[in-house]
């Protein structure tokens, strides 16, 4: 294998509490950051949430630290002086997919003409 030209960073706790979530969603992120400058990686990528997803629900205590430990990491990237891009999906499913993914302005679905992508 040779030099990596991106770090992709995906993993996620999965709502296995507030403890794993600070540890993989929040220095998970951190520790990919310092690896990546260590491997001599620039870019970054980082797979995070839309703030507004199912903010209209009220999913309890542990879904609002799942957005903070987020939003947190975020910012860590942002800072980190790496060349960086966060994908925000909203809340992700565990259900067959449609083959689509909807590009445009944040929205809720049912607003959204989005622009769709085979």
């Amino acid at each position: 294998m040779g030099p990596a030209d991106a770090l992709v960073f995906s993993a996620g706790a999965g709502g296995a509490g507030r403890q794993a979530t600070s540890a993989i969603d929040g220095d998970g992120v951190v520790k990919a950051i310092e690896a990546a400058r260590l491997a001599g990686v620039s870019r970054f990528a980082l797979i995070s949430v839309f703030p507004e997803a199912w903010r209209e629900r009220n999913l309890g205590e542990g879904f609002d630290h799942y957005i903070a430990v987020k939003k947190s990491a975020d910012i860590t990237l942002t800072r980190s002086g790496l060349d960086w891009d966060i994908l925000r999906p909203a809340a992700l499913l565990d259900v067959p997919g449609r083959g689509t993914v909807a590009l445009g302005p944040a929205e809720t679905q049912e607003k959204s003409p989005g622009r769709m992508w085979p």
